[in-house]
């Protein structure tokens, strides 16, 4: 009787270690790739929840920021998050931006559209029936000053309460392009 003393590996351990290396190489790869993405850099990002998803028209929601260099542009974004029962194709948003000691520096009626109006679709990004929204309201805007400001936004939909708006967010990014 013969006893085969061969050490080598078998195919399907070849394989598996194959698929670990090129497992592992990929995901380096994919941290590698997220991690360096070419994006705009996020100076501030919050959200408030709307209490029982409906946005009274007296209810205002405000982020406090803090500037502390007023030679970098900015883009100032405002993102909604709403259900697929919202009863628009838009909302309209008064947007206030203020100074530390109240002073008006900038506001302005928006529109956000959240759905198709020929096909009805809800645009921005989600999961069954709760989608986002992101939509810049100020553009590579320089601050007059450093320090502390307030953004607050309000619904201007005609309606006391508006049903199904589920959270406002701020976003401000570095936009690297001057006024």
């Amino acid at each position: 009787m013969r006893i085969k003393t061969d050490l080598r590996p078998t195919n399907n351990l070849v394989i598996t270690r194959l698929n670990r290396v090129f497992l592992g190489l990929l995901l380096v790869s994919a941290f590698i790739s997220i991690t360096s993405c070419g994006g705009p850099d996020k100076v501030f990002e919050d959200y408030s929840n709307i209490v029982k998803e409906s946005w009274h028209q007296d209810s205002l929601v405000s982020f406090d920021i803090n500037i502390d260099q007023v030679e970098q542009p900015l883009n100032l974004g405002v993102t909604l998050r709403y259900g697929l029962t919202y009863a628009y194709t838009n909302v309209y948003i008064n947007y206030r931006v203020t100074k530390e000691d109240g002073t008006l520096v900038k506001s302005e009626l928006e529109e956000v559209v959240l759905f198709d109006p020929k096909t009805g679709k809800p645009l921005g990004s989600g999961m069954s029936d709760v989608f986002d929204i992101e939509s810049n309201f100020l553009e590579s805007y320089n601050f007059p000053e450093a320090g502390k400001y307030a953004v607050s936004f309000q619904q201007y939909m005609r309606v006391e309460e508006l049903p199904d708006i589920v959270s406002v967010g701020l976003k401000v990014t570095e936009s690297g392009v001057s006024n």
